[in-house]
């Protein structure tokens, strides 16, 4: 599918200016062994990205997916309707997104991430997810029931009053900047 302009997912509209490229691909693994100190292991339920941040790492990525289209353009959402293997994760932490956003405005229509984060729940598995998106507030009822569960999220802003008052709150004293706790009720 090409969308361009809007987008309809789950009764919201999604605006783009330049357009996606979205594929439906079919896999038979989620869960990869990682060597990123974060974690793990990593999900990521999208292959690609909508937010084309400048700042990305995660565009060396396309040289594997074999699309043409730049980083940012493109998105594969991974269908795996198999139920996950948690019992060799035990004590073991997941992440969810490395090189995409697990939620991405498709994950409205798509509920991917949804549908994985709910196997998670009971325990056992460390589970950490790293989002721009406030969408994972949509989620928040499965969040509170995986026990320890860890959610980054990343603000970006061009307001510069903001930015500098993010930067100085960053270098208080206060930690190392690095990270920040907020616990859910």
């Amino acid at each position: 599918m090409i969308c361009s302009k809007n987008f309809q997912a789950n009764n919201h509209e999604i605006y783009y200016t330049e357009r996606m490229v979205i594929n439906e691909v079919q896999v038979k693994s989620i869960i990869t062994k990682t060597g990123v100190p974060a974690g793990d292991y990593v999900i990521n339920p999208y292959v690609g990205c909508t937010h084309k941040c400048m700042y990305c790492y995660a565009d060396y990525m396309r040289r594997f997916t074999g699309h043409q289209e730049q980083w940012g353009d493109f998105l594969d959402v991974k269908i795996y309707d198999k139920k996950l293997k948690l019992e060799p994760l035990k004590g073991k932490k997941v992440v969810f997104c490395s090189v995409t956003d697990a939620y991405n405005p498709f994950e409205k229509k798509y509920r991917v991430t949804r549908k994985l984060l709910e196997q998670f729940t009971g325990g056992g598995v460390q589970v950490e997810i790293l989002t721009k998106s406030d969408l994972v507030l949509r989620d928040l009822d499965i969040l509170k029931q995986i026990p320890g569960v860890t959610v980054g999220v990343s603000l970006n802003t061009h307001d510069k009053r903001m930015n500098k008052n993010r930067h100085e709150m960053i270098n208080s004293p206060m930690g190392s900047g690095n990270e920040r706790t907020i616990g859910m009720a």
